[in-house]
C-alpha cells in the first residue's frame, strides 16, 4: 500500500469513528427499568449556571440547543423527540476553569408519585487542561406526570 492509500485509509477510519461516537446511547437504569436514551453530551454548553431543568416541549428544547450552538460550527443536529410521549431531562454542571469535567445520569428510579434521577459529576483527578469549560447532558425518557427529583451521587 503506497502512502497516498495509507493516509485515506487511516481518514476513512478516523471519520467512522466519529461518526460512531456520535450516535446515541441507550441506558436502561438497571434498578428498576426505568429507560433513558442520551441525546448529548459536552463540554461547551455555553451555560454558566449549574441546574437541572425538565424539558416538556420543544420552544424550551430550542432554547437549550440555541445556547449549545451559540459557539459550534457546524451545529449540532437536533435530535428527534415526540413531547407527547417523551420528555427531556437537561444537566447543566455551569462553568469548569478546567477540561476533565463531565456530567451524566447514573440510573433513574421511581414510586407512586416520584421519579428519582440520579446524577453523576466527575472531576479530573491530577492534570486537566486549562480551558472554560460548561459540561451538559441531556436525556429522554417517557413522559410523565410524576415530580422529577434530581439526586446527586458522589463521585469518587
Amino acid at each position: 500500500m503506497n502512502f497516498l492509500n495509507l493516509k485515506y485509509f487511516l481518514l476513512a477510519i478516523i471519520l467512522v469513528g466519529v461518526a460512531f461516537s456520535c450516535q446515541t446511547k441507550k441506558t436502561v437504569a438497571e434498578k428498576t427499568g426505568i429507560s433513558f436514551t442520551e441525546l448529548l453530551s459536552g463540554n461547551h454548553s455555553n451555560i454558566r449556571t449549574e441546574k437541572s431543568l425538565v424539558i416538556k416541549e420543544p420552544s424550551s428544547f430550542q432554547e437549550i440547543l440555541n445556547s449549545i450552538n451559540k459557539t459550534r460550527e457546524p451545529n449540532i443536529k437536533i435530535p428527534e423527540i415526540n413531547f407527547k410521549k417523551e420528555m427531556l431531562l437537561a444537566l447543566f454542571m455551569g462553568e469548569r476553569n478546567t477540561g476533565g469535567h463531565s456530567i451524566r445520569i447514573d440510573s433513574i428510579s421511581s414510586n407512586e408519585k416520584e421519579v428519582f434521577v440520579y446524577v453523576k459529576e466527575l472531576t479530573p483527578q491530577g492534570m486537566a487542561t486549562m480551558v472554560i469549560t460548561h459540561p451538559f447532558y441531556l436525556a429522554k425518557i417517557k413522559k410523565t406526570d410524576k415530580q422529577i427529583v434530581f439526586k446527586e451521587l458522589s463521585s469518587h
